[in-house]
């Protein structure tokens, strides 16, 4: 008796570089996979249009060309005036275009900063938006402003609000916080800041009936 592998159609292969899959298999369109796979099969042979158009069953005026400049491109079939055929994996490229895989690490780079960065500022948002400024007069509070809009106003127009404070304390307007976990050593260097500037404005010291109480 005599005993044999029975391969099949796997008595009849060829090699088709990684590179094709790894790199094109998601950019090439069906004709040029079509159009590289039979080039490959036929090793370094050449193939005029018309063989090629006849073999690959392309109907559309112009496939052909498109199909071939794809790998062209990237240096894998060449081409004369008469006919095409593979050429080796190891040739150089003729025109080096970007591929989707080699831009795709710098885009999640870029996107993960940039999530980073939104995160940091949405932390930083919501722990000024638990953070008060209190306007008060008499110990009475008149207005409540989020430390978020405090910074907002300070960045639009600061000399602007610093003339309003400054105004504000001379007519006897005291600001607090609150919020914080140093309220009260914050309220009472602001009260002595507004005292010292309602002095000054009114010649001297007076009554601190209107100074605010620490919250």
């Amino acid at each position: 008796m005599k005993y044999s592998l029975n391969a099949g159609e796997w008595n009849s292969v060829f090699a088709v570089p990684s590179s094709v899959v790894d790199r094109y298999i998601k950019l090439a369109s069906a004709g040029s996979l079509k159009l590289i796979l039979f080039l490959m099969r036929h090793g370094g042979k050449e193939f005029t249009d018309e063989q090629l158009i006849e073999a690959l069953g392309f109907r559309r005026e112009g496939e052909l060309e498109d199909a071939a400049l794809f790998w062209i491109q990237r240096g894998l079939i060449r081409y004369d005036n008469t006919s095409l055929a593979a050429a080796a994996v190891e040739a150089p490229m003729q025109i080096k275009l970007p591929e989707t895989e080699d831009v795709q690490p710098e885009k999640k780079a870029k996107c993960g900063s940039f999530a980073t960065l939104l995160r940091g500022l949405a932390q930083l948002v919501r722990r000024l938006n638990a953070v008060q400024l209190l306007i008060k007069k008499h110990g009475e509070v008149r207005l409540e402003l989020s430390m978020t809009a405090v910074f907002l106003l300070l960045i639009l127009c600061f000399w602007l609000v610093l003339v309003a404070a400054v105004a504000s304390m001379c007519c006897g307007y005291r600001f607090a916080v609150r919020g914080l976990s140093f309220d009260a050593s914050v309220n009472a260097a602001m009260d002595k800041a507004g005292d010292f500037v309602h002095d000054v404005a009114n010649g001297g010291p007076h009554d601190t009936d209107d100074k605010s109480d620490d919250e």
